[in-house]
């Protein structure tokens, strides 16, 4: 008898907490996968000659970044500072990149919301000795 008593208030715990851990698992997954992102675009803007081009190429790798790891991404807002590839020769200088969405969770929890707001920065450097 109590045996069945403890299963009955232990099971109901343990699988709460697991599910606890999974959600907040899946939702750090996704904050990195929007770090590497920021970090990808900026490496790609950095790349580029042009300011104009940096904007481009920048927002089409995020926008492939996110779509290729599967984030489901309300209205993706990518934010490109490319003022660095306007430096003189020789100077030093870099790319930055902004990369906001709201993401939508498959799994949740009640008491947790189903989506967040996640927000990361990468920032890339131009070579210092490239023409621009």
């Amino acid at each position: 008898m109590s045996v069945a008593v403890e299963a009955a208030i232990v099971l109901p715990v343990g699988m709460l907490f697991v599910g606890l851990i999974i959600l907040l698992a899946g939702q750090a997954l996704m904050q990195q996968q929007v770090d590497s992102t920021a970090y990808q675009a900026a490496r790609a803007a950095s790349l580029e000659t042009t300011p104009d081009e940096a904007q481009r190429a920048a927002k089409e790798v995020a926008i492939a970044e996110l779509s290729s790891f599967g984030i489901s991404c309300k209205d993706p807002v990518i934010d490109v500072d490319a003022s660095g590839l306007n430096a003189p020769i020789g100077s030093e200088a870099e790319v930055q990149v902004t990369v906001r969405c709201t993401a939508h969770f498959p799994i949740s929890l009640p008491g947790f919301p189903s989506h967040k707001a996640i927000h990361a920065h990468g920032s890339s450097p131009v070579d210092t000795y490239r023409g621009r």
